[in-house]
């Protein structure tokens, strides 16, 4: 009776090699030559991955095909409401862009840290908060991927690639001066008493509030879109507003903060004149919000921000640069000039931000500390000796 096949690595003299009983060949395997024992172990542990990667070749799909997948069901997602059709786009894009460079032929386990690390290269022509954004994208799609068993497993992606969360932008956003402030109001202002055509008339009140509420609230154009006419108080110069979280995928605490903000006379009288009797507070002519997000006939999500636009083309006509902000920009301001009114955890509620760490829990701003700081941002933008 033959004696039957060990499962150890053997060595035969005659053929002066290595050789293993192979699980899956049912038969004695040459491993390695005349080299150590050490060596041949790690021969035969390359021998099994390549079986199994080759195993794997026949069902692994491309990279193309994951990637069409987890868009349609982000796209079902987008309709269910889960998500907005803003990051959708942005999902949609960056795919896009991940497929163009690999190809379409390229399959899921074929691919190599090198791979990845030459894509963050690619990535560098992108601002820093695109590509930090577009490593947290396909991340996000391999993971499902992995955990829906679409895939047998996660690609290595290499150090370059992951350390795309940690590139920090060159620079911040300045904020305005006050010139630059008053120059965009008063042509603002100007317009939205004399619109160049009546039909306008609509889009330059909208306008105007719009820039009071950016500086005198720090409201951005997302929070303009979803501002209701219930959350404003006029005859006692008040807004409660919720921060809205327009993606669930991409909360943040301070999309949870219940937001104050004490308003300026001229921000009322700018209200009185644009915002609606209920609903949404501020409306296009056609009855549609500031700013909302839609899938388009290409199957793309994009932002319709008809308010952010009119505001970077009226800076333009003054010769101030918004930075591509736009509307944004007037927050950061407002968060500049209202830390010079010595009240930190005020200026932070103001801004629309939560307070770090622990003072959130034990910190309480009153109304009177936040009016004092948004009076001194009036005063910073009224006052003609500053700035």
């Amino acid at each position: 009776m033959p004696n039957k096949p060990t499962r150890k690595l053997c060595w035969n003299e005659k053929r002066r090699c290595w050789t293993k009983w192979h699980p899956v060949l049912k038969k004695m395997v040459h491993v390695a030559g005349d080299v150590d024992e050490s060596v041949a172990l790690r021969e035969w542990d390359s021998i099994l991955r390549g079986n199994a990667r080759r195993a794997t070749r026949n069902t692994s799909p491309t990279l193309a095909a994951i990637a069409a997948r987890w868009l349609e069901e982000r796209r079902l997602d987008v309709t269910a409401g889960k998500i907005g059709a803003d990051h959708y786009g942005v999902s949609r894009r960056a795919l896009a862009d991940m497929v163009a460079f690999f190809g379409d032929e390229l399959l899921v386990v074929d691919m190599v840290p090198d791979d990845w690390t030459r894509y963050a290269r690619h990535l560098e022509r992108l601002a820093p908060s695109s590509r930090r954004r577009a490593r947290a994208i396909i991340l996000s799609m391999f993971r499902q991927a992995d955990d829906d068993g679409w895939i047998e497993s996660m690609p290595r992606f290499g150090r370059a690639f992951r350390d795309l969360a940690k590139i920090k932008a060159a620079g911040q956003v300045r904020p305005f001066t006050q010139p630059q402030c008053l120059a965009i109001l008063s042509r603002v202002d100007g317009l939205a008493r004399h619109g160049k055509r009546m039909t306008n008339i609509r889009s330059f009140l909208n306008l105007r509030a719009a820039f009071y509420l950016g500086l005198n609230g720090g409201l951005t154009p997302s929070d303009l879109g979803h501002l209701m006419s219930h959350e404003i108080d006029l005859d006692n110069g008040w807004i409660r507003h919720v921060r809205h979280k327009i993606d669930k995928a991409k909360s943040s605490p301070r999309e949870a903060v219940q937001r104050r903000i004490p308003l300026w006379p001229e921000t009322i009288r700018a209200l009185r004149a644009a915002m609606q009797p209920d609903g949404l507070a501020l409306v296009t002519r056609f009855g549609r919000p500031l700013r909302y997000a839609q899938i388009n006939a290409a199957g793309a999500g994009v932002t319709v921000d008809s308010v952010s636009n009119l505001f970077r083309d009226v800076a333009r006509e003054v010769g101030v640069d918004t930075a591509g902000k736009g509307l944004s920009r007037l927050r950061h301001t407002l968060r500049s000039v209202a830390g010079g009114a010595g009240d930190e955890a005020a200026a932070d509620i103001l801004a629309g931000h939560q307070l770090p760490g622990m003072r959130k829990v034990y910190e309480t701003v009153d109304d009177d500390r936040l009016r004092r700081v948004s009076d001194h941002v009036r005063t910073w933008l009224l006052t003609p000796s500053v700035g």
